[in-house]
């Protein structure tokens, strides 16, 4: 915190709650945990041995609306800007384009709050999340006040960060000297968007959906996201993808093959554990933020459980995938010779 304050960087609630999101998930890393950043997972990938990371966050532009941007070990990436920056870099001043510090890269606990912070729901946001919980009708009444004020898009001092493209002409926010990222799953729960960047060419997207509420929307919320950015998606099923262990969305062969698993009721697994009545009121709710080792092994126990009893459908999709990216090269090569 020392060091951002040096360098003349913000400070903000983000940066306490990733100190201290960091000191229970950093602590095997010993004394020293405040010095891990994000780029160093770059060298575990090497050898392949690990997945690639591909981290989410969002920044609010008003009116519920949001732009995404991808972090990884290797670059902070935003469709919006059009430009990407490496991670080492990223919270540096820059002016056209060119560092005009030193300053060292963000920790890793930093990062950890940023993409946690769901706290930094703004009115709209909250509306639009728990709106349908406010039932006392002063309250309602209150809030629609509130709505056409400029209190509907406040924030409680979320993560501020100098912007990277500032002052470059190309940018379309030229003009703005800085950039406030939040919790991704503010906008939607299924951090998606990365995976859908143009030349990806991703043949297959398994989601694993334990949002507090399996009603569709977030996969709504996909077929949005890709119909606002011009991007091929299967059509999706949302109002009943909440009946089924496992669907899969496969109609458009320019698209990635999309495999939902929601969180449901496997009577298979347990027949007394119901995760949406737990989410409902017991310790899967979305303020709980302590869990016991039974609870996690419960609530994790279904998630494996209707992963492997879905295994021969997501084999079948594999297999598909595969024939198809065999015949795409084929007809590649076809055409080069």
């Amino acid at each position: 915190l020392m060091t951002k304050f040096y360098y003349g960087q913000s400070l903000s609630l983000v940066d306490f709650w990733g100190f201290i999101v960091g000191e229970v998930m950093l602590r095997n890393l010993g004394q020293y945990w405040q010095k891990a950043v994000l780029s160093s997972q770059g060298m575990l990938m090497e050898t392949g041995v690990y997945p690639f990371p591909l981290y989410s966050s969002i920044m609010p532009m008003g009116n519920g609306k949001f732009e995404w941007f991808e972090v990884s070990p290797c670059e902070v990436w935003s469709e919006f800007l059009q430009m990407a920056i490496p991670t080492w870099s990223f919270g540096r001043k820059f002016q056209a384009g060119t560092s005009q510090d030193f300053a060292p890269e963000q920790s890793l606990g930093f990062y950890l709050g940023v993409f946690g912070s769901a706290f930094e729901l703004d009115l709209t946001d909250f509306m639009h999340h728990m709106g349908r919980f406010v039932r006392d009708p002063v309250l309602k009444g209150l809030v629609k006040i509130l709505m056409k004020t400029s209190m509907k898009d406040m924030r409680l001092s979320p993560a501020e960060l100098y912007n990277y493209s500032y002052g470059m002409r190309e940018s379309v926010l030229t003009g703005q000297k800085r950039i406030t990222l939040i919790d991704a799953g503010i906008d939607f729960n299924l951090p998606i968007p990365p995976l859908l960047r143009k030349g990806r060419d991703i043949d297959v997207i398994i989601l694993l959906d334990s949002s507090a509420k399996i009603e569709g929307r977030e996969l709504k919320s996909i077929t949005r996201y890709a119909t606002e950015h011009g991007i091929p998606i299967p059509t999706i099923h949302a109002d009943s993808s909440h009946e089924n262990i496992i669907s899969v969305y496969d109609d458009n062969v320019d698209a990635p093959i999309l495999v939902y698993l929601p969180r449901i009721k496997n009577d298979n697994y347990n027949i007394d554990f119901d995760p949406g009545d737990c989410a409902s009121g017991d310790f899967c709710h979305t303020f709980n933020f302590e869990y016991n080792e039974e609870q996690v092994d419960l609530l994790t126990g279904l998630t494996e459980a209707n992963m492997k009893q879905s295994i021969p459908v997501i084999q079948s999709v594999i297999k598909e995938a595969i024939r198809r990216r065999k015949a795409k090269l084929a007809l590649q090569e076809n055409v080069e010779k």
